[in-house]
């Protein structure tokens, strides 16, 4: 009856430290690999869009360098830069009429005086978390017109207005070709590419071999595509082609679909976990050309709204410290205007989900190893009074109350490390199993997720996670405790009592 109480207690202690075994294994692994995956694209470093908001160009003293310029101006031609009524008349707050020389000319000012302020105040404050402000990030727009581009469906949105220029090192494993000299070069996001390609959308159930066809044909076949535009002026009288050339793919996330309904889990579980920024249209700096500056000139990525830094962390945990500290769209932060996202990758978020998940796991420990003390107790106490004339032979014989404490102690322990091994078999079992199923399903939605179609790496579920040390150290406090609970149980107080009962 004992070695069934024994076996019965160490099988169900095992299998709840299993089950949290293998959700370590199983989750340590999973944010290891996605991080090694993440890492490709940008050589490990962790990139970073800041945006500082910057107070609106109508204000006093933009107003004043208007007025001032103005007045120095001896043109005898010239407009007054303050409109003072409405279209119907009406008398409202002085603001900047934008196409005007002189409020131009202030503006230009202002933007250049914020955005140097801007520049020191952030990259001071990124110094301070261990990163580093690599660039200002710029946006090109059409000089006059608007952008009509049919061949992605995309006519009436401005799609091509806007291109924004990032810095080439940023972007280098990005780029998979090499463009025309006459053409935009840029870098489109997944969904885009799949249209320029001229791709159907996969049908619903479609086969994972299907979505890994689709996926490498995305990258490479997407680079070489090159489409046209048309720009149209304001008044639709004057339209000029321009065309573009796709250098290269932003992976966009969740680009597999079944009707409307996602199926990447992947994908939108790191989602709501990061917020991400990546943007349309992306152009390297060194690839600006003669045929591109024709169309389009440099300004600010907003000069109402903000302007938007790159910046870089080695280590996701000094990104997502910097994150948390100082994005306004954090509502317990007091923040001074400046709105963060990580680009394109998602490694702040695996850093959250293993900071998040050994978190779970210690309470998890907590309450299994509140379990295991009451069971092992209770058994060990069972086991003690079905033996009180075995304890009270060792006694009548000479041996002392620690000795026999120590009998009871090394039960214990082998128990420990009986449950331990059991434990720790059990996940790592289960965790293959599930490394079985659903290993190839992850490796396809991550590396949609980094647009890595040839990439050697994959999706591991199974492996070495120091932190099952946890579990074992756990199995072996709940020993130690059931033990101290029971020692007066352990040593007859009335040996001649013990030996005639039994």
């Amino acid at each position: 009856m004992r070695k069934l109480q024994t076996a019965v207690l160490a099988l169900t202690i095992s299998l709840l430290f299993g089950v949290v075994t293998m959700i370590l294994i199983c989750s340590g692994s999973l944010t290891k690999s996605l991080d090694i995956m993440s890492g490709e694209l940008f050589d490990g470093k962790v990139r970073m869009i800041v945006t500082k908001d910057m107070r609106g160009y109508n204000n006093t003293a933009t107003l004043k360098a208007a007025l001032d310029l103005y007045n120095a101006s001896q043109e005898s031609t010239k407009r007054y830069p303050i409109i003072t009524v409405d279209s119907a008349g009406n008398t409202t707050e002085p603001y900047l009429d934008v196409t005007n020389e002189f409020a131009k000319a202030a503006i230009d000012v202002f933007v250049a005086e914020e955005s140097s302020k801007a520049e020191n105040e952030i990259g001071n404050l990124v110094r301070r978390y261990g990163g580093e402000l690599e660039s200002k990030i710029e946006e090109l727009r059409l000089k006059s017109g608007r952008m009509v581009i049919d061949a992605i469906g995309d006519n009436s949105n401005g799609f091509g207005e806007r291109i924004i220029t990032i810095d080439d090192s940023v972007l280098k494993n990005l780029v998979r070709a090499k463009p025309d000299t006459e053409s935009v070069p840029v870098i489109v996001s997944s969904n885009y590419a799949e249209k320029l390609a001229g791709l159907e959308p996969l049908p619903d159930g479609a086969s994972l071999r299907a979505k890994k066809d689709r996926l490498q044909r995305i990258y490479k076949d997407a680079p070489r595509t090159v489409f046209k535009g048309n720009i149209v002026s304001v008044d639709s009288t004057d339209v000029k082609s321009t065309q573009f050339q796709v250098i290269g793919v932003v992976p966009s996330g969740g680009y597999f679909k079944t009707g409307s309904i996602a199926v990447d889990p992947l994908s939108i579980f790191l989602s709501s976990l990061a917020s991400v920024s990546t943007y349309d249209m992306i152009l390297p700096s060194s690839y600006m050309n003669s045929y591109i500056t024709e169309r389009y000139g440099k300004s600010s990525i907003s000069v109402s709204g903000g302007v938007d830094f790159m910046v870089q962390f080695n280590s996701p945990a000094d990104a997502r410290r910097f994150m948390d500290d100082n994005d306004c769209k954090n509502p317990d932060n007091n923040c001074s205007s400046i709105y963060v996202g990580e680009f394109v990758t998602r490694r702040t978020a695996l850093y959250s989900l293993t900071e998040a998940t050994n978190i779970v796991i210690t309470y998890i420990g907590i309450f299994l190893m509140v379990i295991a003390v009451a069971t092992m107790a209770g058994t060990l106490t069972r086991i003690i009074s079905d033996e009180k004339q075995l304890t009270a032979i060792y006694r009548a014989v000479g041996a002392s109350k620690s000795a026999v404490r120590k009998i009871y102690f090394t039960y214990s322990m082998i128990l420990s490390a009986t449950i331990s091994v059991f434990a720790l078999v059990l996940g790592s079992a289960g965790a293959l199993l599930a490394h079985l199923v659903y290993s190839r399903t992850l490796t396809l939605g991550a590396k949609e997720l980094y647009g890595l179609s040839s990439s050697a790496h994959g999706v591991y579920l199974m492996g070495v996670d120091f932190r099952c040390l946890f579990i074992v150290l756990t199995v072996f406090v709940a020993g130690t405790i059931s033990i101290v609970l029971t020692s007066d149980k352990m040593v007859s107080k009335n040996v001649s009592k013990d030996l005639k009962e039994g």
